[in-house]
Formats: C-alpha cells, sequence, structure tokens
C-alpha cells in the first residue's frame, strides 16, 4: 500500500530556514505584553498531525515570526515542475461534509457513487496557489463533465469563508468544509504547526466503485488540472 504521508516541501523549508535564521538570534518581544524573551526564538516546523490531536489544542503564539512565516508557508510560490503521482489501490474514507455551491446541503462520497471523483485538499482560500488551483479547475469543468467526474475542494476554511472565496472567483463546483480536520486526517493530508492547522495540498482520484486509483503530492496548482484530466482519460480508456 503506498505511502499517503504528506509530502516533504523544500519551498515552504527553505522560507521557513531563512525566517529562523535571521530572527533567532535578535531579540523579540512577545505582542501580548513586550517582555523580552528569556531564550532564543524557535520555530516549528509543519509536521503531521497524530491520531487523536487534530491540533485544535495547540498553543497559540504572539511572536514576531508567526506573523511572517504563515503567509509565506500558504502563498509560497508555485512550482513549474509536474505534481508527483502515484498509482493507489485502497478504499476511500467515506465523508460528508457542508459545502458552498452544493444549495446548502452536506456532500458525501456515497452520494457520488455513479461517477468518478477528483478530491483535491488544499491549505486556505485566497491563498495565491489555492487561487490559481480553484481556478484552473473551473475553466475545466466542462472537461470533467464529459469524463464524468466530479470535482471537490477541501480545506479547513469555514463554509463561509468558502462562500466567500467561491463568489469572488466565480467557481461554481462545490467545496466542503472539513473545520475539525477528520476527513483531512483520514486521507493523511492534515498538517499542524504552532500557527495552526491546514490541508496539505495533495489530490486523490476515486473511482465509482469508491476505490482511491491515483493520488497527486507536491501538487503544482498551475499544471494539476491537466495532470489530473490526462489520468482520467486513460483510465476510461481514451488516451
Amino acid at each position: 500500500q503506498p505511502d499517503l504521508t504528506p509530502a516533504f516541501d523544500p519551498m515552504r523549508l527553505l522560507f521557513t530556514v531563512l525566517l529562523f535564521s535571521f530572527y533567532s538570534g535578535a531579540v523579540c518581544f512577545q505582542a501580548s505584553n513586550g517582555r523580552k524573551l528569556s531564550r532564543p526564538l524557535r520555530t516549528s516546523m509543519r509536521r503531521p498531525v497524530s491520531e487523536g490531536n487534530t491540533g485544535k489544542d495547540l498553543p497559540r503564539r504572539t511572536l514576531l515570526l508567526g506573523s511572517f512565516s504563515l503567509p509565506l508557508l500558504l502563498t509560497s510560490p508555485a512550482p513549474t515542475f509536474a505534481s508527483v503521482g502515484t498509482k493507489v489501490d485502497r478504499s476511500a474514507p467515506d465523508f460528508d461534509l457542508p459545502a458552498a455551491n452544493a444549495e446548502g446541503k452536506k456532500i458525501s462520497l456515497k452520494d457520488l457513487a455513479s461517477k468518478y471523483v477528483v478530491l483535491y485538499f488544499y491549505p486556505a482560500d485566497f491563498s495565491s496557489g489555492c487561487t490559481l488551483e480553484a481556478n484552473r479547475f473551473q475553466l475545466d469543468l466542462p472537461k470533467y463533465k464529459d469524463l464524468n467526474t466530479q470535482v471537490l475542494g477541501v480545506s479547513v476554511d469555514d463554509i463561509d469563508h468558502h462562500r466567500d472565496f467561491c463568489g469572488k472567483n466565480k467557481l461554481t463546483f462545490p467545496l466542503l468544509s472539513d473545520v475539525d480536520g477528520k476527513v483531512s486526517f483520514a486521507y493523511g493530508t492534515l498538517l499542524s504547526s504552532e500557527l495552526g492547522t491546514f490541508a496539505d495540498r495533495q489530490t486523490f482520484l476515486i473511482d465509482p466503485k469508491g476505490k482511491i486509483v491515483f493520488a497527486w503530492k507536491d501538487v503544482s496548482p498551475l499544471r494539476h488540472s491537466d495532470e489530473v484530466i490526462a489520468e482520467l482519460e486513460r483510465l476510461q480508456g481514451l488516451a
């Protein structure tokens, strides 16, 4: 069975290491009361969430580093290389989540049993890479319809945030709200840091029988929809 744990991201590591090097030797103040820190500033790299802890009990930090590193983690430039794809053969974890663009209804995997499903996880609405990825999927929706495929986006953003994101980007496919991170955890995409939790950018292609048949890590938002369509065409004997 292939490893579906979150992939290592060298671009985000580089940003965090540079920030750590710059700030670790400096005198920093806590934003709440301005007291000097008693030891050098430490930063926590993103890490997979362990079972029994979806990250909601992590300490809230008000250090200066947080205000700089979080935007970089979520909006670092999208890689231009191809995404890393892996053939998979395992049952897809079920889900039942509220969704924007679903007329107020929840969407579950079992409701889509007659279709292929592109279930793509992403860090946050409105970040640059996530916006690019969503718009590429939107542009290709007619192709997915011809391939009997439903596109679903998933992040830990709440439903109101999803609706705002869909409205401003004219997205018409559903975005699922996984606020507690349980579905992201089930698919091995949930990441945590001292700054909070978010879903790693990964995609799972699920066949009409509910099996994950292909998975992508290190997703390139610019090219990813083309890669997914190519794999769908291959699976359906159209390539």
